[in-house]
């Protein structure tokens, strides 16, 4: 991971080896809890932050003012995309809590500012949701100019990182002393949070939409995107048996598919050049590793630890033992190939979030540590599985070190070296078992002879 931490315009992380040296904002801003802040490289993050702000488009005549680079290399700086800008304002506000230092924050906050007011004067609609284009999110590609997984033009993790902006600039801007600014973006925020959970739920079929169609009816397409929209709905029931059917439907051994296996559009290997482009397959039924951590984690909130480990030992797997030592791939087919009975890994060999998301959930979820040195609070909650029966670590958090002891059944926290209340916070003994959980599995492949698959680009169905 730290080998993708480098210098080229200003400090930076690149997205990944060997064709992704370079910097993509949105690989970054993901990227940037497990490489930097739970690693404890502060400073550094405090000068990526920097010096992204510099690279900001400022210029007001400009459809993407406000914007954060999406991709920025020696050839020049293309902001096309709606979600590296949202995370560079919440990354910012999580170094807070990791370092409690805001000595950085009057250098950025006038890009926070310029970031959320040139959204609201132009890209919202009513209801306070970011409108964008169809290729304007993670799920970006194109042929021939035409987007591969169109998701226009209210994406629901859009519209999460878009909520999380306003409220991290909400934090902001108290801390700035700008209550103008603080009261007019949390109004926005309010208005959306009060909308997202009736347009967006279907209860009754246990999917959270994948995004609205400028027309404003709902997209149908099941993918992994609406783990990152839990914060916006208040049904935790419904909450949990949405976390249980995407871990069955997309959730594979070896990782998160993009699409559905029933889907018509769904490719079940990245490359397969007699029949599909590579592209086709992309955000449609290929496997991102970075997803595997959110999908943990919503498994770790709700006490399925044990069935998170699966996954998570699943990635140690690729890391120790298949590819580039010490890295995880971009991708991996969602079905192995025929005769093997393990995907095949895809992309780029070494890919900055997914490895950063395999060790930000180690240390936010597994451990349990998370905190928020604004408040002088370290809240440590660990759901270790059982097969961990000892282990010893240290993290770096504000001027301190936690050193992290498990051994007999006890746990021993604390923090050396600066002040703040740590709150351990420990499991229930005996655990629970979740009915909503019970028997719960990884979703498996199955035979495509009777599922086509549709071909964005050129309209034709062809049959496996």
């Amino acid at each position: 991971m730290d080998e993708l931490i480098t210098e080229q315009q200003g400090k930076g992380i690149y997205a990944g080896l060997p064709w992704f040296n370079e910097y993509w904002g949105r690989d970054m801003f993901i990227a940037m809890p497990g490489a930097t802040l739970v690693t404890g490289q502060f400073d550094y993050t405090k000068e990526i932050l920097k010096d992204f702000a510099k690279l900001q488009d400022t210029d007001t005549t400009s459809v993407t003012c406000g914007r954060v680079p999406n991709r920025a290399n020696l050839e020049g700086i293309l902001y096309n995309t709606t979600d590296g800008t949202p995370r560079y304002v919440m990354e910012a506000e999580e170094l807070l809590k990791y370092s409690g230092d805001q000595s950085f924050l009057k250098d950025i906050y006038p890009s926070v500012v310029l970031s959320i007011d040139q959204s609201i004067r132009h890209h919202i609609d009513d209801k306070g949701y970011l409108l964008h284009e169809d290729a304007d999110t993670w799920m970006d590609v194109k042929r021939n100019g035409i987007p591969g997984s169109p998701r226009g033009n209210r994406a629901n993790d859009i519209q999460y990182l878009w909520h999380s902006q306003l409220v991290s600039g909400v934090h902001l801007a108290e801390l700035m002393g700008d209550k103008a600014h603080a009261e007019a973006w949390q109004a926005v925020a309010d208005k959306l949070a009060q909308n997202f959970e009736q347009d967006y739920c279907n209860k009754d079929s246990i999917l959270i939409y994948d995004h609205l169609n400028a027309d404003g009816t709902p997209d149908l397409q099941y993918r992994p995107n609406q783990l990152y929209c839990f914060e916006l709905i208040n049904d935790d029931a419904f909450k949990q048996k949405v976390t249980r059917r995407v871990w069955e439907e997309l959730v594979y051994p070896w990782g998160v598919s993009s699409l559905a296996q029933w889907d018509l559009q769904f490719h079940p290997q990245h490359e397969n050049w007699h029949y599909y482009h590579k592209d086709d397959a992309y955000h449609n039924g290929t496997v991102w590793l970075w997803n595997n951590g959110i999908a943990m984690q919503r498994m770790i909130e709700y006490g399925q630890q044990e069935t998170a480990w699966k996954l998570f030992c699943n990635m140690n797997r690729q890391a120790l033992h298949e590819g580039a030592v010490g890295s995880l791939s971009e991708n991996a087919d969602a079905h192995p190939r025929e005769g093997a009975k393990w995907a095949g890994r895809s992309g780029t060999f070494l890919q900055a979030w997914s490895n950063s998301e395999q060790l930000r959930v180690w240390y936010q979820y597994f451990l349990g540590i998370r905190p928020d040195m604004m408040k002088r609070v370290i809240t440590v909650e660990p759901k270790l599985p059982a097969e961990i029966t000892e282990l010893e670590t240290s993290v770096k958090i504000g001027k301190g070190t936690l050193y992290y002891t498990y051994k007999d059944g006890k746990f021993d926290v604390k923090l050396v070296g600066d002040e703040a209340e740590v709150k351990l916070i420990l499991p229930e003994r005996p655990v629970a078992m979740n009915p909503v959980f019970d028997g719960v599995d990884f979703c498996q492949p199955r035979p495509l002879s009777h599922y086509p698959c549709f071909d964005t680009y050129h309209k034709e169905a062809l049959t496996y």
